[in-house]
């Protein structure tokens, strides 16, 4: 089975061949030639064919007959080989073997025709210089004149040598090659040649002495100019004066020889590559509707099947996936802009259990119609799985921050219950039942109003001290040295706490935001509430510097201090380091120098506010 779109995909294959090659239709023209078969036909018929030429009509009229009778056998689907002698443009004379295939499709049906030329003029040449022993020594004078022209116009390279090694003979084609002149017949070839090139030479020499035969081997040689050369050579034994001696043609394949290299080193390369990678390739045919899986298929999943359809491939994958994977697919195929997909599914392994892919595919259109996709599959499960994990984290960690939220703000309401029940309430429970007692009539109601007047005001204030540490209105309207100073007044005032503010770096203060200046205060804040509950001391300092690359808080007290080893941090530690970590800062709790607790927070500029 064969069809015309194959050839490119088999081009580099029809490239690498050692004989011209040429694809015709049925109706004898050319769909495609190598390079090699390009080179044969100018040098024979000084013709360049190219696509879409008709073969045997670009030929010598006296051509025709023969070969239309000989392609009527082939397209009929009969293979016919002939060998035929092709006088060229500049009068020499070549031999071609030529070999014409009829190439069939499913039905049997002859679609084309495959023809391969060889150029046999060196086996010719090489039949017509081998002479029996016996014909060689009754030559005579003439012939072996004749012989000797032959041997000098040859443009193979030929030589005689003795067992030994001598040379005996040496073309001009031979001496022009490796650069010697006539004085180089008669030494040794280990004086000629390098040493190694020297010992295959005479081992291949000994092996025809020893058969008694005519032997073909590929030897390497060093031309004149220091480069490679690969020979292809004959060496048959001959009669010279009743001296047995070796006598040998070389045919230059150098470039045969490259090309085979190149092309190992191309399939060592791809081995190293499919070694190298585990993703899982593929090729899908349209044309055949079928899809070659790769090696990688056995090594991702623990099964595989060489080719499959694409109703198999689908099957593979994870029911959840496959509608949209099947729709993703077609999509693709039927949009004319679409150059490929990159997917991700699950698809099934040997164990029953499912592994995450991504597929990425680039499709290979001809025309408007998609003649192959060619694939690979990686395996994403790592991946997917630190994915998930990763959202596990977030998600708890988003957990915990609800969480801490919660607890500030049930600490906040706990502490205005405590406010507004211990002493607003009490405050006006007392107003009640003086108003009261008042209404009464009284002697004592006037002074009674009084009092209760008085109440009203101390509870406003407490009101406004209570709103105040909610919302501190004196850092968002005054500033944040302002808010500070008034904070520490108020401490003062209460007589418990003695509290004294230094500021270094006060014109950098305005130049903050405004959130960025109520989160200093709030950490202040929360700061100095700690001390009043936890220090049991007297004096407390806040200290504040702003620099062009820091803000650095420190409160201190004169308080009982506190053991690291035992201390927890609480609600007002951890509000304050929730702040210090959101400005990628530092919070450090210290005993003081003498005696007492030192808290130092060190935290960079904002990157939302300007720097200072």
């Amino acid at each position: 089975m064969y069809s015309l779109d194959h050839i490119s995909i088999y081009q580099n294959v029809f490239e690498a061949l050692g004989d011209g090659f040429f694809l015709l239709d049925t109706e004898l023209r050319v769909r495609y030639l190598n390079e090699y078969g390009h080179r044969l036909a100018y040098n024979a018929y000084g013709i360049s064919y190219k696509p879409g030429d008709h073969m045997i009509n670009s030929l010598p009229d006296h051509r025709h007959d023969a070969l239309h009778r000989i392609m009527a056998k082939v397209l009929q689907g009969e293979l016919v080989e002939y060998e035929v002698e092709v006088a060229t443009q500049n009068r020499s004379t070549i031999w071609l073997h030529c070999r014409d295939i009829p190439l069939q499709d499913r039905e049997g049906a002859t679609v084309g025709i495959a023809v391969l030329l060889k150029d046999i003029s060196a086996a010719k040449a090489l039949a017509a210089a081998k002479v029996t022993q016996q014909e060689l020594e009754g030559l005579s004078a003439e012939r072996q004149h004749l012989f000797e022209q032959f041997m000098e116009q040859s443009p193979l390279v030929g030589w005689i040598t003795d067992p030994e090694g001598i040379m005996r003979y040496m073309n001009p084609k031979y001496m022009e090659s490796y650069g010697l002149g006539k004085e180089a017949i008669g030494r040794s070839i280990h004086e000629l040649f390098p040493d190694q090139m020297a010992i295959d030479y005479l081992f291949n020499n000994l092996r025809v002495l020893k058969e008694n035969k005519t032997i073909a081997a590929t030897e390497e040689a060093i031309l004149r100019d220091g480069s490679h050369q690969y020979l292809k050579t004959f060496k048959f034994p001959i009669l010279l004066n009743g001296q047995r001696m070796i006598a040998g043609w070389g045919v230059d394949i150098t470039s045969e020889v490259s090309l085979q290299l190149e092309l190992k080193e191309w399939v060592e390369r791809y081995r190293a590559i499919k070694e190298a990678t585990s993703d899982a390739v593929y090729d899908w045919n349209l044309k055949e509707g079928r899809i070659y899986n790769g090696q990688g298929f056995q090594t991702l999943f623990g099964h595989m099947q060489p080719a499959t359809t694409i109703r198999q491939r689908l099957k593979m994958i994870h029911p959840a996936d496959r509608n949209r994977i099947r729709s993703s697919y077609f999509e693709a195929l039927r949009d004319e802009e679409a150059n490929g997909w990159e997917l991700e599914f699950r698809y099934i392994c040997s164990d029953g259990t499912y592994k995450y892919v991504l597929d990425r595919a680039v499709i290979r259109r001809e025309g408007t119609g998609v003649t192959r996709v060619l694939g690979a599959i990686q395996d994403m499960s790592e991946r997917v799985r630190l994915q998930q994990r990763l959202l596990e984290v977030e998600k708890s960690q988003k957990r915990e921050l609800v969480r801490s939220v919660i607890e500030t703000q049930e600490k906040e309401r706990r502490e205005l219950s405590l406010e507004l029940h211990d002493n607003v309430n009490q405050m006006l429970a007392s107003c009640k039942l003086m108003l009261e007692v008042a209404c009464d009539g009284g002697t004592n109601s006037m002074e009674l109003v009084q009092k209760s007047y008085k109440a009203v005001g101390q509870i406003i204030k407490e009101l406004r001290s209570i709103s105040h540490a909610l919302n501190p209105s004196e850092v968002a309207d005054l500033g944040l040295l302002a808010g500070i100073q008034e904070m520490a007044d108020e401490l003062n005032a209460t007589h418990r706490l003695q509290v004294s503010v230094s500021v270094l770096g006060i014109e950098r203060a305005d130049k903050l935001l405004k959130e960025d200046q109520i989160a200093i205060y709030r950490i202040i804040q929360e700061g100095m509430n700690n001390i009043l509950k936890h220090s049991k001391g007297t004096k407390a300092e806040i200290f504040l510097e702003l620099t062009k690359t820091r803000i650095q808080i420190r409160l201190s007290d004169n308080g009982k201090g506190f053991d690291k080893r035992k201390v927890k941090k609480g609600l007002g530690l951890k509000n304050i380091q929730n702040r210090v970590d959101y400005y990628l800062g530092r919070m450090e709790l210290s005993p003081g120098n003498d005696g007492g607790t030192v808290l130092q927070v060190v935290i960079p500029h904002p990157e939302k506010g300007e720097k200072i």
